[in-house]
């Protein structure tokens, strides 16, 4: 699994699986969005880059945005430290993205139908942010990026990697679902991501780094 999210346990109802099934998960980063029902898979070990961790606790805790950080903390003999690239399973490789967070990963999955990277919140936007369709005088706003440069760079990095066909899986979009006919309507989610932001006072659209 990738990240606990703070959503709807609709998915988890719909297949029959119990949060006591889950053995292994992988958070791409440790803010808030990403990590809120940690607590609620009690068998499970995380897989955290170690830099993520030293990051959410020296700089970006300032900003209020992991108060799971002390969860983990507190449940270290549950964390598998990360250091860089990584494959921990056949096909399933961690690849470090240090640029919306310093140790922000994504994940890559190889599987039947080619590479998906599930990118986290690397991408918001994969036409506007990987294929240039914003359409004259629109420009890529900055959002708040712990690291600009490394996010320019993570992009082109994953530009190539849509020119070649990997399927690109970003957190805070809903298009993907289309694109790769995943079996979702874009307005479940929608639906669903909008109720949860209007919970914690987020904006319903994402877009920048957030």
């Amino acid at each position: 699994m990738v990240n606990t999210g703070t959503g709807s346990d609709q998915a988890f109802e719909e297949e029959g699986i119990e949060p006591e099934d889950i053995k292994y998960i992988i958070e791409t980063h440790l803010d808030i969005d990403h990590t809120g029902k940690a607590p609620l898979f009690p068998k499970a070990t995380f897989f955290i880059q170690r830099r993520e961790m030293a990051f959410q606790a020296s700089y970006w805790s300032k900003l209020g945005h992991s108060p799971d950080l002390a969860w983990f903390v507190s449940n270290l003999d549950r964390v598998e430290f990360i250091d860089g690239d990584m494959e921990l399973f056949p096909g399933i490789k961690c690849v470090l993205a240090s640029a919306h967070t310093d140790g922000h990963q994504h994940v890559e999955v190889q599987t039947d139908a080619g590479k998906a990277i599930l990118v986290g919140d690397t991408v918001y936007d994969i036409p506007l942010q990987l294929e240039e369709k914003a359409g004259p005088g629109v420009t890529l706003p900055g959002g708040n990026c712990f690291n600009r440069a490394r996010l320019l760079d993570e992009l082109f990095k994953l530009k190539w990697e849509l020119q070649k066909g990997s399927m690109i899986l970003p957190t805070h979009t809903y298009e993907p679902f289309d694109r790769y006919k995943l079996g979702k309507k874009r307005s479940d989610k929608r639906t669903a991501m909008k109720a949860f932001h209007r919970s914690t006072g987020r904006p319903s659209e994402p877009f920048g780094c957030a």
